[in-house]
């Protein structure tokens, strides 16, 4: 069987309202594997946001257990929590959040320079990666000269 990249063991999220102690998430159970596709799916308000922000080591649970990759990481610091962030998960938002100011190829490049790896190489890597989102002929555009296809792919080569 493939290694568990999530495993999640009754995980609960509350937050104070007033008075009032919201329970957002109730225990959840959950294990993903390698190569495995999940969708959160639910009503608007079930918690899918506050979920996906836990998963993602932008939030942290009230309770319970999140192993990322086999390690906890409730009660990392912040700055683990980045360095993990950086390291193991990637994010897609559907605004892309490509930077107006830098080029296809320098949006690609960032994450990259955050891991330490050198410009040459982070380039290299860069622009392997946008040929493979089928984007070579666009490194040198601004994110506006871009449709919203050809944006879409600048962040999913983004890594």
């Amino acid at each position: 069987m493939n290694k568990a990249i999530i495993e999640l063991k009754n995980l609960h999220k509350s937050y104070q309202v007033g008075e009032e102690d919201l329970q957002v998430l109730k225990g959840i159970d959950l294990t993903i594997h390698h190569g495995e596709f999940v969708s959160i799916m639910g009503r608007s308000g079930a918690g899918k946001s506050t979920f996906l922000q836990i998963l993602g080591c932008l939030d942290t649970a009230s309770s319970g257990s999140y192993c990322l990759d086999g390690e906890e990481v409730q009660g990392l610091s912040e700055d683990q929590l980045a360095l993990r962030r950086n390291q193991k998960i990637g994010f897609v938002f559907q605004s892309f959040y490509l930077l107006s100011h830098l080029t296809v190829l320098q949006n690609v490049m960032i994450p990259m320079e955050y891991s330490g790896i050198a410009l040459s190489q982070r380039k290299e890597i860069a622009s392997r990666w946008l040929e493979s989102f089928s984007m070579s002929h666009r490194l040198n555009h601004w994110p506006h000269q871009l449709s919203g296809g050809e944006r879409q792919r600048v962040a999913l080569a983004r890594w």
